[in-house]
């Protein structure tokens, strides 16, 4: 009995040790200066629980177009709204339709730069649509 004790024991302590760990695989945010130039054009994620690839189409000027897919025969949900680059962060202010044209801030639109591998491409957007928690957060893919 002793024994099963002491392994409940072991496995609890992994198991709280890990979350006092942090995210395992979240980059390092960028330490360069970002301008909107860096983040302009049409960017893809994968929306909640992987189901359809939302776009976002920032521009230079500080304003963006994201366009969610819904099945059929329902049209896409189109949001508008103002971005600002922090630091290595990116923040979202949506309009949101239905609600008087005032804005909010949605959850998870504190979203992350990163120095990107790709050639010819200087940053990356690191985040998710659905989530404030920097272990559910991906890489966004640049489209153009």
């Amino acid at each position: 009995m002793r024994l099963v004790w002491t392994s409940v024991l072991v496995v609890a302590l992994l198991a709280g040790g890990c979350c006092l760990l942090g995210p395992i695989n979240n980059p390092s945010p960028t330490t360069k200066p970002v301008a909107p130039a860096d983040i302009a054009g049409t960017w893809t994620i994968l929306g909640q629980f992987e189901t359809a690839t939302v776009t976002f189409d920032f521009r230079e000027d500080g304003t963006f177009t994201e366009t969610i897919p819904h099945a059929a025969p329902a049209a896409p949900e189109i949001l508008t709204g103002e971005y600002t680059l922090e630091g290595s962060e990116l923040r979202l202010k949506i309009l949101r339709p239905g609600a008087k044209g005032a804005p909010g801030t949605p959850d998870g639109v504190l979203w992350r730069i990163l120095d990107s591998g790709e050639k010819g491409q200087k940053f990356d957007i690191y985040g998710n649509v659905d989530d404030n928690d920097y272990d559910d957060f991906y890489r966004f893919k640049k489209v153009r």
